[in-house]
């Protein structure tokens, strides 16, 4: 019989559960793997479940908007006659633990925040259900009550833990090796708007926890030499420590240790705007830095007050134009409407993509802030009694009636350029992601023509964002928006508009990805995945 089987999506977000297997693999435990995307993935699992009777089913909720699909994969093994314990874990859970409970009878109990120790504390005391209440970070159900334990307190030294579970190896891109992995958790700071921050803030002990720089290229130096891996994601919250004297240390050491053994790594890394420094970053971009994904937001200072970022417009310029000059891929996206959101804001957005993105050097996505379970911007909208829909999913409509108005035109007309998996913003993103491979890993061959061809096009999608958006806005503005029909005709042709462009250039990326790969295809047969 297996001890446990984690249940969750196989994203780089989700590193979470590889430790956890790790963890429990030291101490002597069975434990696996099954991935869930969603519904199409449920069958699979619930017969993984079947044959290895699993004694305690850990399901991996990253993402608040997928907790329906997890709920319903746990109603499902139940009305299959799975009789095991159900647990649910991660950010979500952590702070709806109380309403989960009560609602769905499913569930058994929850793990909150960091898990490694409070499970492995739990299975040690898993069939005395009378010794739950001595575990910490951990709510069940006891009778008609939910029984919640003390937080147990973040990790202190990362460097406990074994490497996560590689089940199934890595995979390969365009013949390239990669591998996601963590030099840290947390994060100092607690935006607005991010569960990150609430999540490694509510516990107790340091937000923000680093590895040392020998045991983080212990991992990698493993990579390398099993898995043949050469293109490292750093999918930490905030790649570097808030403490400017210790960054430049913790830099100082990455880069010995890289020379040192002979590693000559390509880097993902994610940051805030005030990290990016010119003398900082051209180390890096010397090490392998190729990609940052820098946590911009927002153009707007209002904005950026709202979210909390403690940054400004200038910071965010200044990044942005840094990386650019180094040669670095400077990669963000813009959170442009939110509860507070003013037509000026929008302009300043707007404003704020024209200058750093119309050359097409990076595909801008127009998002709206969504609001989740135990953030700061959940409270504000709860005290402030603009919270709308429960805790499966919190809703707001922004206050300036003209702004609601232009988000409901921009959902409906750039629904799939900005959110469908294969639309025009998410396809841009990959084909710059393949352009990377092909500069960095292929440089005797790089083609500076295909660079300038990808570039127009991604130009030619900023420029129509803004333009399509700043048309909208100027309409909104003008305070004619309840003539429905006119709101309608409106909508409707931004839409066919939209689709008119988006089928353009889906068919210049596609083409141009196809030359990409095939280029790529003649100069290095394709690397299979290890197992």
């Amino acid at each position: 019989m297996l001890d446990v089987l984690f249940v969750g999506a196989e994203s780089q977000e989700n590193l979470g559960i590889r430790y956890l297997v790790s963890v429990l693999r030291q101490q002597g435990y069975s434990a696996e793997i099954a991935r869930f995307e969603g519904p199409a993935d449920a069958p699979a699992v619930l017969a993984t479940i079947a044959q290895r009777q699993p004694r305690l089913v850990g399901l991996s909720v990253i993402f608040q908007f997928s907790a329906g699909d997890f709920l319903a994969l746990a109603a499902s093994l139940r009305a299959g006659g799975y009789v095991g314990l159900i647990a649910l874990g991660g950010h979500f859970p952590s702070f709806e633990y109380e309403a989960l409970l009560r609602d769905e009878p499913a569930v058994d109990l929850v793990v909150r925040f960091e898990g490694e120790e409070t499970v492995l504390d739990l299975l040690r005391h898993l069939d005395r259900h009378n010794t739950w209440a001595d575990i910490r970070g951990l709510a069940f159900r006891h009778g008609s009550e939910v029984v919640t334990t003390p937080a147990r307190p973040l990790l202190a030294d990362l460097d406990r833990l074994p490497f996560p579970a590689r089940d199934g190896g890595v995979k390969d891109h365009l013949g390239v090796r990669f591998a996601a992995l963590l030099g840290s958790r947390g994060c100092f700071h607690n935006c607005a708007f991010c569960s990150i921050g609430a999540f490694y803030h509510r516990p107790g002990g340091s937000p923000q926890r680093m590895r040392s720089v020998r045991n983080l290229l212990d991992e990698m130096q493993q990579l390398h030499d099993d898995w043949g891996v050469d293109l490292y994601i750093f999918n930490d919250d905030e790649f570097f420590d808030l403490r400017p004297a210790y960054r430049q240390t913790q830099i100082d050491q990455l880069l010995n240790e890289l020379s040192r053994r002979q590693l000559r790594p390509k880097l993902f890394v994610k940051c805030r705007a005030s990290d990016v420094d010119h003398a900082t970053f051209a180390r890096l971009r010397d090490a392998g830095l190729v990609r940052a994904y820098v946590g911009i937001e927002s153009g707007a200072s209002h904005s950026l007050e709202v979210f909390g970022k403690k940054t400004t417009v200038s910071e965010n310029r200044a990044a942005v134009a840094t990386l650019k000059q180094l040669g670095i891929l400077a990669d963000f996206n813009l959170l442009m409407f939110n509860p507070y959101t003013t037509l000026a804001d929008v302009e300043d957005d707007l404003q704020f993509v024209e200058d750093m993105a119309a050359d097409g050097s990076v595909p801008v996505s127009i998002a709206r802030v969504e609001i989740y379970s135990g953030t700061p911007l959940q409270g504000r909208l709860g005290q402030e009694g603009r919270l709308l829909g429960n805790y499966r999913a919190w809703d707001y409509q922004i206050a300036d009636p003209a702004v609601e108005l232009l988000l409901r035109q921009v959902l409906a007309a750039m629904q799939r350029r900005n959110y469908h998996p294969e639309g025009l913003s998410k396809t841009a993103i990959q084909a710059y992601y393949e352009l990377l491979i092909y500069r960095h890993f292929y440089p005797d061959h790089y083609d500076e023509a295909l660079a300038r061809e990808l570039a127009a096009i991604v130009a030619r999608l900023n420029r129509h964002s803004v333009a399509l958006i700043r048309r909208l806005a100027r309409w909104a503005g003008k305070g004619e928006f309840y003539d429905q029909t006119e709101v309608n005709r409106r909508t409707i042709a931004a839409a066919l508009e939209t689709g008119r462009v988006d089928a353009e250039l889906e068919a210049r990326l596609r083409r141009w990805r196809q030359r990409l790969h095939g280029r790529v295809a003649r100069l290095r047969p394709p690397v299979s995945v290890a197992t």
